[in-house]
This record gives C-alpha cells, sequence and structure tokens, in this order.
C-alpha cells in the first residue's frame, strides 16, 4: 500500500482555499490596459500566498518523518528560492520578447501543465 500525506483536516482547507484565491487575482494582470490594476490585483493575491507557504511547510516537516524534518524543510525553502530566481529570469525574458500579457499567460499555462502533471503522477 502506498503512504501519502493526506490533506484533509485543516491544512488541506487551508491549501484550497489559498491557492485559487492567489492565483485569481494574479491571472487578472493578464487584461488589457492592466497598468493600475497589476499592483492592486497582486496586492490582493498577497495575503494568501503564506498560507500556501505554511502548508508546504508542513506539509514537508510531517512527510520528513522522525529523522528528517529540517531536511524536508529546508528543501521547501530551496525548491522556493530556485523557483523564484528562475521564474523571474523566465518572465524578464518573456516580457521583452512578446509583451507582458503574453508572458503571463504563457507562465499561467505552464503551471497549470506543472500541477496537472503532479496531480497525476501522484495518483499512480
Amino acid at each position: 500500500m502506498r503512504k501519502g500525506l493526506s490533506l484533509d483536516g485543516v491544512v488541506g482547507k487551508l491549501l484550497y482555499l489559498a491557492g485559487p484565491s492567489a492565483a485569481g487575482p494574479a491571472l487578472a494582470v493578464i487584461a488589457p490596459g492592466s497598468v493600475l490594476f497589476a499592483p492592486a490585483a497582486l496586492v490582493v493575491a498577497g495575503p494568501f500566498f503564506s498560507p500556501v507557504m505554511i502548508v508546504a511547510y508542513i506539509c514537508a516537516h510531517t512527510a520528513g518523518g522522525e529523522h528528517q524534518q529540517n531536511s524536508a524543510t529546508t528543501w521547501v525553502n530551496t525548491g522556493h528560492n530556485l523557483g523564484s530566481a528562475t521564474g523571474s529570469a523566465l518572465a524578464g525574458v518573456l516580457i521583452q520578447s512578446t509583451g507582458t500579457p503574453t508572458a503571463i499567460l504563457s507562465i499561467g499555462i505552464a503551471a497549470a501543465v506543472l500541477l496537472a502533471t503532479s496531480a497525476v503522477l501522484t495518483r499512480g
């Protein structure tokens, strides 16, 4: 039997609420003429980022078991930092080459593909 991390409790509810709540306003940035709207949308999405990171740390701590908790949470931090740096670099290149709306839409599509792939892989 496959052992997995259960997200049935409060942690799961927090993730299912905070994830879409952060993504929704951030997607509004691709709207035409969003120069003034973009900062406002990101300010609305910002408070939902912390709960997502809290869930990531709790999941890593739990999944790490008795002897690997520090390593697991360190990998969450490392993954976040690498993802942020890579995402920022990629966003800069895409914005310069295709424009802001196309770049944000492309990154959103890539994120959706990654989420779908991870969902399929974790169910298998």
